[in-house]
């Protein structure tokens, strides 16, 4: 999924990882069995170039991101959209992670893969999951606080807005519209792409003025086209805050869930910020299931 677009965060300073760091791998011969750490039996979904000797990769390759790992990285090539089943046997899983990945997927999808990561841990693994969280983001369009989507301001965020698929450079955009492109790419103003039908900074305060914040949230992401997203998958078509996941990793049959922080997961393993909780910090909702 992330190849190319991983390279132009990772010069943005999203996901910066330690060069040559030691794993860990003594903390997992700690805790899990020797079996799970030679075969891998630790999933990292939407993991882009994410090395680790006990973790496998799983991710998809298209236009955008080729080269689903890297030469010397073990990955499962998997796409999203497909909804087929894990080539993973069920209960055999210790931990599934996914980092801002979610985000680029319709509900359909994400309902999907969190059914069939629940089928594939293990009893008492666990499932990690980072996203944006759209309360923060809804809270700053509120408050006209462009503080906080501080990308806006990176130079390259503003020079190849053609490869973005945007009209103009985001720091010259209105607040609405930069919160539009972080949540329906295809329903802001903003993009060269996308629905016919657009949302205007009147529009959305009319919508949100008039109806629930979930039901307009649902109303923008469900402009957005999958045919797009799988042509452009760096962009976003989704929204999340603690009360969708929440009700959604229930829905797929985990039956502890749990609001986390960064860095402070209930493993210790996942704890290690060489590997874990990298990207986007400062945006991020964090949530735990147990199996």
């Amino acid at each position: 999924m992330k190849k190319q677009i991983v390279e132009v965060f990772n010069k943005l300073g999203i996901e910066i990882r330690s060069a040559n760091v030691k794993p860990d791998t003594v903390d997992y011969k700690e805790i899990y069995p020797v079996e799970s750490i030679i075969s891998r039996s630790f999933y990292n979904l939407g993991a882009g170039k994410f090395s680790h000797p006990c973790w496998t990769n799983i991710d998809g390759e298209s236009n955008w991101y080729t080269d689903l790992n890297g030469s010397e990285q073990i990955g499962i090539s998997y796409d999203l959209f497909d909804h087929k089943p894990l080539p993973i046997d069920s209960d055999s899983a210790e931990i599934f992670y996914t980092s801002h990945t979610i985000e680029h997927t319709d509900d359909i999808s994400v309902m999907f893969i969190f059914k069939e990561i629940h089928r594939t841990l293990k009893k008492g693994g666990v499932f990690r999951v980072l996203t944006p969280n759209a309360d923060l983001g809804y809270q700053a369009y509120k408050r006209d606080d462009r503080k906080y989507f501080f990308w806006i301001e990176w130079e390259h965020m503003n020079r190849d807005i053609e490869k973005q698929c945007i009209r103009m450079p985001l720091r010259e955009a209105s607040t609405a519209q930069v919160f539009l492109e972080d949540i329906a790419g295809d329903a802001s103003e903003l993009s060269t792409i996308g629905n016919v039908k657009r949302i205007s900074d009147v529009e959305l305060e009319r919508l949100f003025n008039e109806l629930p914040f979930d039901q307009v949230l649902n109303y923008c992401t469900s402009l957005c086209s999958i045919e797009n997203q799988k042509k452009f998958p760096f962009r976003h078509m989704n929204w999340f805050n603690e009360a969708k996941l929440n009700r959604m990793l229930k829905e797929a049959g985990f039956g502890t869930v749990k609001r986390s922080s960064y860095l402070q997961s209930d493993l210790h393993v996942l704890r290690n910020s060489n590997y874990f909780d990298q990207t986007l910090p400062k945006v991020s909702i964090y949530m735990e299931a147990l199996k």
